[in-house]
């Protein structure tokens, strides 16, 4: 692998293991002159890929530590909710170089690490997903775990609170909504295994609650308080039925939606403020 990530024609390079957006897993063979990558997979067959497609493979990560601006733990560890085998997620956000938009070939928007413990969105897709008010986005500037940061990471974290909106308290509460039919779905489909609608339902709650938080207070605790902790454990441990499970979330989206229409927060979240980011991370991967 190369030394930094300075180039897309080199990264992934001829010989790397990568894994397909689909899952399957293959060995880039062949750079195209428009930097398509031909891959063979374990079957043989040699299919093109985009680079933009591939994932990220474990034990890759140190290629992009030079252009990551921020990573965090995510998931249960930062939120308070993990046991001794909870896997450790890991989201950031990196600023892929000025050299990788000399191509016709677009640099890739999402890199993940195999199975998933780390994503990392390149920063405009960063930035746009958080302007749609994405949960999984937003929880990444909030998390209490800060991993790597730099001068852009910084603005970022220093910044994120003036990053929410009515609209973001929408996205949250349209998440639970949907978590939550699903958990009913699930329980009526799968009630032989009742660990995963359990958990599921932990998570619609949860999202909720924030949403409420968000609404109320203009900022987002990732990190759990030691009461609502056990209440989500008590519910992923089938101490809560799935009325009270639905009659508690529902209480909750009806709690955020009227929190939501009386909130100081603006009505959408000031996408310039993000673009002015976006330059400025843009300058700085050319300065580099």
């Amino acid at each position: 692998m190369p030394d930094s990530p300075t180039d897309i024609a080199t990264f992934p390079p001829l010989g790397a293991p990568v894994r397909l957006d689909d899952g399957r897993g293959a060995t880039v063979v062949r750079i195209d002159a428009d930097l398509t990558r031909r891959c063979r997979l374990e079957t043989g067959e040699v299919v093109c890929v985009s680079p933009h497609t591939l994932r990220l493979q474990r034990g890759e990560r140190t290629v992009l530590d030079g252009a990551i601006a921020l990573r965090v733990v995510a998931g249960s560890r930062a939120q308070g909710l993990a046991s001794d085998d909870s896997d450790t997620d890991r989201r950031g956000v990196w600023m892929s170089p000025s050299s990788w938009w000399a191509h016709l070939a677009e640099p890739p928007e999402q890199l993940e690490d195999d199975p998933g413990q780390l994503v990392l969105w390149e920063i405009r897709k960063f930035l746009r997903l958080v302007a749609a008010g994405n949960p999984t986005t937003v929880e990444t500037l909030f998390s209490p775990i800060v991993e790597t940061a730099n001068e852009i990471g910084h603005e970022l974290l220093a910044r994120r609170e003036s990053f929410l909106a009515r609209s973001t308290v929408d996205r949250f509460i349209e998440y639970g909504r949907a978590q939550l039919r699903e958990v009913v779905a699930r329980a009526k489909n799968d009630a032989a295994d009742a660990t995963r609608w359990r958990k599921q339902a932990s998570h619609a709650i949860r999202i909720v609650m924030q949403a409420c938080e968000i609404a109320e207070r203009r900022t987002l605790s990732v990190a759990l308080s030691s009461s609502d902790v056990a209440s989500l454990q008590s519910v992923r441990a089938g101490g809560v039925s799935l009325d009270d499970v639905v009659a508690h979330c529902t209480r909750l989206i009806d709690a955020a939606d009227r929190a939501r229409s009386v909130s100081s927060l603006p009505e959408r979240v000031d996408e310039s403020a993000l673009s002015d980011i976006l330059l400025r991370a843009r300058r700085a991967t050319m300065s580099a």
